[in-house]
C-alpha cells in the first residue's frame, strides 16, 4: 500500500498502514498464514484501521467496485474500546461503481454524512449518528457509556454476495403478459431484481426503495434466548440461509468469486489545514458462501470477519483471517519537537481482538457470544463460573473471572473488563515492550559503572498502555488526533530531550504465551505544525463531555 500525502503549506500530515508500506512504517510478521491480497490492494474484505472525529477532523472514506458484477457490501464501524458495532448498513454497488462517505462530529458523537446515489439499506444514512446502543443498558460491558468510545474505531467492509444477474435487463411481464409489479413480487416472496434496480442511469439508481426493501428480514422475529441459526423462512427454499433473517435480496446473490473491493480512507481537519490519506488492508478471498443478511436487529450483526468458511453466527473462520494480518511487532518514527510544531501519534488496531476477549456470554452483542457458540450455556473452552449464581450472567464482576482455557483469550491476554483503567472502567490489557532511539546513534547514554561499546544500545521501557481495539499512542504533550482515551508515551524524557526518532513496539504478551504474533493493522501519523494559529487550537482542543 503506498502512502499518499496531501500537502496545504505550511502544514503536513504523512500516513501510511502498517505492513504494507515500504516507507515510513514497517511490520514485521512472524508467519503469514495468507497473503493480504494479490498485490492489486483489491480484496473480499477491507480492513479501514482508524475512524476519527476529534479535534475537527473527519474521516472520509470511499469503496470502489472495480468489477463488472453487483456487490452488496457489508458496511460496519466498531467502536475503540471493546469493538461494539456502533453503526452498520449495507452498499449495493453496480458495476465499475463507487461510494463515497465521511463521519464528523456531532451531538450524538459520531455522525455519517454523504451525497452519494448509490443505493443503500437502510434507505437513507446520510446525516444518520452512530449509536451507543451496542454498549449500554442491557449491553454494558464495563467500558463506560459515554459518546467519546463511539468517536474513534476502525471500519470493516465485507462483501456479503455478488451478483453476475445483467444490470440491464428489466424484470420480465407475468404469465399475463402484464408488467412485473414489485407488490405481487414481495407477497410471493420472489426477486425484487436488485442488480437492475441498483444500476445507474444518468448518474442516479433505477430504484433505491426496491433494493432497500430486498434487505427486510422474512423470518419471524427473533426472541432473546433463541439461536439464530435456526430462523430460517423454509428449508426448502433454495436460498434460505439460518441466521441470515432471509431478505429476498439474497435470491439475487451468490458467492464472491473474485476480489473485487478497494478501498481508501483520508483523514481531514478544516481548522488546522492537515490532511492525509492511505489505502485500506484488503484481504483476499474472506468469504466461502452468500452472506447476504437482512438489514434489520440481530440479522445485521452478521457477517463478520470470523463467519467463513463455516457460516453465520460461528467464530471458526477468525484464525484464518488472523493468519493474514499477524505480527510480532512493528517499527515506525515518532516526533516531539515544539520549535516545528512536529508531533505524532501511533494508531495500533487489533481489528478481531473481540472474538478472543468480548466474552460476555449472554449478549448478543458481544463478538464472542453463545449466539456464536451453539447456544452453549457457557462458553465451549470459555469462562469459568465465577461463582454460581452469577455463572452466564451478562453482568458479573469480571475482575473475578478467569478463562476456562488460555486458547479462547490466546494470542491476547485477558478478557475485557478482567482489568480496569484509571478511571475505573474495562479493558483487555496488552503487554508490549517498547525500544524507542533518538536520530543520532551515539547520543543515548546509560549510568553504568563500566564501559560499554559504542553505540549503545538504547533503553527498552516496557509498559502496558495498550488497552483496547483501537490504540492511540501518543508522542507529544498534545494528540496529533484528538485521541480521547491515548496511551502516552514520552519517549523525549526518556531519551534526553531528544525531539524525533523512531521506535520499536513489540507484543511481548503474545510472545510470552507462545502466539506467533497478534492481528494488526498500524500506522503512524505525523504533523509538523509552524503556524501559531493552529498550534493554538491543537492546544486548546477539548474534548466533548463523555
Amino acid at each position: 500500500m503506498n502512502a499518499m500525502l496531501k500537502k496545504r503549506l505550511p502544514m503536513a500530515v504523512a500516513a501510511a498502514i502498517a505492513g504494507l508500506s515500504a516507507t515510513t512504517l514497517t511490520v514485521t510478521p512472524v508467519a503469514q498464514a495468507a497473503p493480504i491480497n494479490d498485490g492489486s490492494n483489491a480484496g473480499q474484505a477491507l480492513v479501514f484501521p482508524y475512524y476519527t472525529v476529534n479535534a475537527g477532523w473527519i474521516t472520509t472514506f470511499n469503496v470502489i467496485n472495480t468489477s463488472g458484477s453487483t456487490l452488496a457490501v457489508k458496511v460496519r464501524f466498531h467502536e475503540q474500546k471493546n469493538s461494539r458495532d456502533v453503526l452498520d448498513f449495507v452498499i449495493v454497488l453496480s458495476p465499475y461503481d463507487s461510494w463515497t462517505g465521511w463521519v464528523e462530529d456531532s451531538a450524538q458523537g459520531t455522525r455519517l454524512k454523504t451525497v452519494d446515489n448509490s443505493c443503500t439499506s437502510p434507505l437513507k444514512v446520510d446525516g444518520v449518528n452512530a449509536s451507543n446502543f451496542a454498549y449500554t443498558g442491557a449491553f454494558d460491558d464495563t467500558g463506560g457509556g459515554g459518546l467519546n468510545r463511539l468517536r474513534e474505531g476502525y471500519v470493516e467492509m465485507l462483501v456479503m454476495g455478488e451478483s453476475d444477474i445483467d444490470p440491464n435487463k428489466a424484470p420480465p411481464r407475468d404469465e399475463f403478459g402484464d408488467p412485473w409489479d414489485s407488490a405481487t413480487a414481495i407477497e410471493d416472496g420472489s426477486s425484487l431484481f436488485v442488480p437492475y434496480h441498483a444500476k445507474h442511469v444518468d448518474g442516479v439508481p433505477r430504484d433505491c426503495t426496491l433494493v432497500d426493501k430486498a434487505f427486510i428480514a422474512t423470518t419471524a422475529n427473533w426472541t432473546s434466548n433463541t439461536n439464530p441459526v435456526n430462523y430460517v423462512s423454509d428449508p426448502a427454499i433454495e436460498h434460505s440461509l439460518g441466521g441470515s433473517g432471509d431478505p429476498l435480496a439474497r435470491i439475487d446473490f451468490s458467492e464472491p468469486t473474485g476480489n473485487p473491493l478497494k478501498g481508501n480512507v483520508g483523514w481531514l481537519n478544516a481548522a488546522s489545514g492537515l490532511g492525509a490519506g492511505s489505502q485500506a488492508i484488503a484481504v483476499s478471498d474472506w468469504s466461502t458462501q452468500n452472506f447476504v443478511t437482512a438489514q434489520q436487529f440481530p440479522w445485521f450483526l452478521e457477517p463478520t470477519f470470523a463467519s467463513s468458511p463455516d457460516g453465520l453466527w460461528t467464530v471458526t473462520g477468525v484464525e484464518t483471517f488472523e493468519g493474514a494480518v499477524e505480527a510480532q511487532a512493528t517499527f515506525n518514527e515518532w516526533a516531539n519537537n515544539p520549535n516545528n510544531g512536529a508531533r505524532s501519534d501511533w494508531v495500533v488496531t487489533f481489528p478481531t481482538k473481540a472474538y478472543h476477549v468480548d466474552l460476555f456470554n449472554e449478549q448478543i452483542q458481544a463478538a464472542f457470544s453463545k449466539y456464536r457458540n451453539s447456544m452453549s450455556p457457557v462458553l465451549a473452552s470459555g469462562i469459568d463460573t465465577c461463582d454460581e449464581s452469577s455463572a452466564g450472567a451478562a453482568d458479573y464482576d469480571r475482575t473475578t473471572c478467569e478463562a476456562a482455557d488460555d486458547t479462547v483469550v490466546k494470542p491476547f491476554e485477558e478478557i475485557f473488563g478482567k482489568s480496569v483503567a484509571e478511571d475505573g472502567t474495562g479493558i483487555s490489557a496488552i503487554t508490549v515492550t517498547w525500544d524507542i532511539y533518538d536520530r543520532e546513534e551515539n547520543t543515548v547514554t546509560f549510568e553504568s559503572s563500566g564501559t560499554s561499546i559504542s553505540p549503545a544500545p538504547p533503553p527498552t521501557v516496557e509498559i502496558e498502555t495498550l488497552k483496547y481495539e483501537a490504540n492511540v499512542v501518543q508522542f507529544a504533550d498534545t494528540s496529533t488526533m484528538g485521541a480521547a482515551f491515548p496511551s502516552i508515551l514520552d519517549a523525549s524524557g526518556a531519551l534526553d530531550g531528544a525531539n524525533s526518532g523512531w521506535a520499536s513496539l513489540e507484543f511481548k504478551g503474545a510472545l510470552d504465551l507462545k502466539a506467533p504474533g497478534l492481528p494488526v493493522a498500524a500506522f503512524a501519523i505525523r504533523a509538523i505544525d509552524r503556524t501559531d494559529d493552529a498550534q493554538a487550537y491543537n492546544a486548546g482542543y477539548v474534548l466533548p463531555e463523555d
